[in-house]
Order: C-alpha cells, then sequence, then structure tokens
C-alpha cells in the first residue's frame, strides 16, 4: 500500500517538475546500506520538488509583473532572476536562488545577491556593490523572500 501510495506520488512530482525517473539503480557505498529508505528518498523528492516550484512560481511572478525589468536567462525553472533597469546601462542585480539536497534528505534554499557595476560606478558605488548582498540577506530573513525581492526591484526602479 505504502509504495503504491509512493509511485502515484512520483507520477505527481514528474507532473509538476517535468522530471521523469526512468529505471531506478541501487547501488551500496559504504555505510549507504544502513540509511538506504526508499520512504526518505520520496519524501526527500516531493520536499525539492515543492522548493523547486515555489521558486518558479516567484520567478514567474516577478517576471510578469515587471517584464521590462526582470530576465530570467534559464527560464521560469532556472536558479538565476537578473534584475536590470533599462534606464541605467551595466547596472544588473543578479539572485542566484539554489536548493541544496544534504546526503541525509535536509532541503536547504540558498539565495545570494551579485552585483555587477560599470567600471564609472564602480568609484562612487563600490562599498554598496561589496555590502548589497549581506542586505539582501537580511531583507530576506526579516521581510521574507517575496518582499524582499519585491523591496529589491522597486529600488532599482525608483526614478
Amino acid at each position: 500500500m505504502e509504495l503504491e501510495n509512493l509511485e502515484e506520488d512520483l507520477a505527481r512530482q514528474a507532473k509538476i517538475n517535468g522530471i521523469v525517473l526512468a529505471e531506478c539503480e541501487v547501488k551500496t557505498v559504504e555505510k549507504m546500506e544502513e540509511k538506504s529508505s526508499l520512504l526518505l528518498f520520496f519524501r526527500t523528492l516531493k520536499g525539492f520538488a515543492e522548493r523547486c516550484e515555489h521558486r518558479n512560481r516567484t520567478f514567474q511572478h516577478f517576471k510578469q509583473k515587471y517584464p521590462e525589468v526582470v530576465s530570467l536567462p534559464g527560464g521560469f525553472r532556472g536558479e538565476v532572476m537578473v534584475i536590470q533597469d533599462p534606464k541605467v546601462p551595466g547596472c544588473t542585480l543578479s539572485i542566484v536562488w539554489k536548493i541544496n539536497v544534504s546526503k541525509d534528505g535536509v532541503i536547504t534554499p540558498k539565495m545570494d545577491l551579485l552585483a555587477k557595476l560599470p567600471e564609472q560606478a564602480l568609484d562612487l558605488g563600490q562599498q554598496v556593490a561589496e555590502n548589497a548582498p549581506q542586505a539582501f540577506q537580511s531583507l530576506v530573513r526579516i521581510l521574507g523572500v517575496e518582499a524582499a525581492i519585491e523591496n529589491l526591484i522597486t529600488a532599482v526602479c525608483m526614478e
């Protein structure tokens, strides 16, 4: 019964994230023999797919809301969202949103902000570029992911 539920869940996850497992091979490596758990695998896969779907929906939302400012180089399923005001060429902010999975099945999202400034602006904005990643991390902790990204886009687009 539990295996049938896991198979149904796997089929549902395949529809959500587009990843289809065609075959599964079990290979014992040192101590993995003690921990090899199909249930852990499927729970981890489900959690990973849910985190990916959250990232995809978030990126899609901001691309639709700010189409002239937000670009998605890897598409909606990519890990990177680029924010660039068309009125300020050369100045880009890239949000890199990775989803890490440990060997124990712990899923951890990791977001980084990369700031790129044109050379003429580096003299004036070197400290801003250096402090931007830490400031963004603080915004994410305080406001949450969506509000932090919204505030970042709003700050970039201010006239």
